[in-house]
């Protein structure tokens, strides 16, 4: 999807009016070290707890869209506490909706203690009605 924004028009390295919905490429960054090189020059530009300051937690709320990628973090999916809560005490980093796909697909929800059909059934729901394709068996 980043590729194809970066192919219209308005998309390009340093555009004016770069804002939120722009792919990363807009920015310029092509290697980690133009992302560090960002990080640490515009880190004086808005001070730490000042208005326009965005925190960890922030940065990871999700912000509307309609179409859903395995990048997309959970949140997206809208998942109750009680299938969220066991599968981050069982696993290590369940952040992304591909990694549910991964452990929906290799059977490890199965596995997760206080996971039980109802919640399984949840997460393949959320993920079908998300337009992701759930035919492996669990």
């Amino acid at each position: 999807m980043a590729t194809a924004m970066m192919n219209e028009p308005s998309h390009f390295p340093g555009h004016e009016g770069i804002n939120w919905q722009c792919p990363v490429g807009c920015l310029g960054i092509r290697t980690v070290g133009d992302l560090v090189h960002l990080l640490t020059s515009a880190s004086h530009l808005v001070p730490m707890g000042q208005p326009g300051w965005i925190t960890l937690a922030q940065s990871r709320t999700t912000r509307p869209h309609t179409e859903h990628t395995e990048a997309c973090p959970l949140s997206c999916l809208d998942l109750s506490a009680r299938l969220l809560n066991p599968l981050r005490r069982r696993w290590p980093e369940p952040e992304t909706i591909g990694d549910l796909i991964g452990l929906l697909q290799r059977g490890q929800l199965k596995e997760t203690r206080n996971l039980g059909p109802h919640r399984i059934e949840e997460a393949r729901t959320a993920l079908t009605q998300a337009g992701f394709d759930i035919t492996h068996p669990t």
